[in-house]
């Protein structure tokens, strides 16, 4: 339950029951498909072989169909053709197969919701290019650290608040971007003033209750504050950057009119420094993100 001190910055949650019943009822994209929680059961099981993993995969033809396309992309740049999931599994890896299956689930997931306020495509590219971003940004990190190996996962969440509330409220969310452009606001000032709330907060309470992991609620709600977070700081400044570079290279689209503002405190989080961010994003995150994004949003 939200009390009335849930709050973001300096802002207090003024329109608490309006928050609270955007999570009522029929609410057709605050569900994810059976099998992507069995296929997280099966990775979390330390237990599990590739062989476990694999079956579950199979049970879904068109996860299966998706992940293949995919793995045969320039991205991966596999020697032979791969045809089989168990051959997927011993060429590309564990981690590899499980974040492709859930962004392939992900993106699946909101297939044919048409929306007047957001394009779906531009969206899941630049959620997708965060993802990826995500994960390059952090193997450049500082090796001692400790890194969560869901971030790629995280990039590609971090804005689903945002999208919840364009397909839940989209009159509303108009408003918010027009406010954004009226006063030169950051969106989530914008989204305080016109709705008591923001889509950070919103993210973090859907991801609760699709019943992901603690790491993918915060980064939810703290992806433009990092420094604000209480846990997983240096994975949320991951995504912070990621995301700002992101917009900046002008891959898809979320409904901001203004470039968001970078905390520089992620970068000395991080120790990175623009320079080495910038030759990341132009040597490596965008030319791979183009090779292999099209087998990716295929559904979007």
């Amino acid at each position: 339950m939200v009390c009335t001190t849930l709050k973001a910055g300096k802002y207090l949650v003024s329109n608490l029951s309006k928050f609270n019943k955007l999570f009522e009822g029929e609410i057709e994209i605050a569900t994810l498909p059976d099998i992507f929680y069995q296929l997280q059961d099966v990775v979390d099981n330390p237990c599990s072989t590739f062989n476990d993993i694999g079956n579950v995969i199979r049970t879904d033809t068109n996860l299966t169909a998706r992940l293949l396309s995919i793995a045969n992309t320039p991205y991966y740049a596999p020697s032979s053709k791969i045809e089989t999931i168990s051959h997927a599994l011993t060429i590309l890896g564990l981690n590899e197969i499980k974040d492709l299956a859930f962004s392939t689930l992900l993106v699946e997931r909101f297939k044919g919701m048409s929306n007047k306020v957001i394009s779906m495509r531009a969206f899941w590219e630049h959620s997708l290019c965060c993802a990826f971003a995500s994960r390059e940004i952090s193997d450049q990190v500082n090796q001692s650290q400790s890194i969560d190996e869901k971030i790629f996962i995280s990039g590609l969440l971090h804005n689903a608040g945002l999208l919840f509330l364009c397909l839940k409220i989209p009159e509303k969310v108009e408003e918010v971007v027009k406010h954004c452009i009226e006063t030169k606001m950051p969106l989530n000032d914008a989204e305080w003033i016109v709705l008591g709330f923001d889509h950070s907060l919103v993210g973090e309470r859907l991801l609760q209750t699709w019943g992901l992991p603690l790491l993918y609620q915060k980064i939810a709600r703290y992806h433009h504050q990092p420094t604000r977070a209480n846990h997983f700081k240096l994975e949320i400044s991951i995504i912070h950057l990621a995301d700002h570079y992101t917009k900046s290279y002008c891959v898809g689209s979320t409904i901001e009119p203004l470039p968001p503002v970078l905390d520089q405190n992620s970068l000395k989080i991080t120790g990175l420094t623009h320079q080495q961010l910038d030759d990341l994003f132009k040597n490596q995150i965008i030319p791979k993100f183009k090779s292999s994004s099209g087998a990716f949003l295929q559904a979007a």
